[in-house]
């Protein structure tokens, strides 16, 4: 089945501030923590599958990502 749009975003814009390590640390977590607000919206299965496919990488970096959200893992 093929889910049909709801309706359209008009005018979009997003900006990012990056004019000391101060903010783009601040742009950065915040952006994680939307990622996280999403993947808690997933369910069990899928973020059990996405914690698997982040840490098969073995990126130093994105097993730290798939540490910081398994905190927001549904139990």
């Amino acid at each position: 089945m093929t889910k049909k749009p709801t309706g359209t975003l008009n005018n979009i814009s997003m900006g990012t501030i990056c004019d000391t390590k101060e903010d783009i640390a601040g742009e950065v977590t915040a952006l994680k923590l939307a990622v996280a607000l999403i993947f808690r919206r997933m369910t069990k299965g899928a973020q059990d599958e996405m914690l698997i496919e982040m840490r098969q990488l073995k990126m130093k970096e994105l097993n730290k990502v798939a540490d910081e959200l398994a905190q927001f893992q549904s139990k």
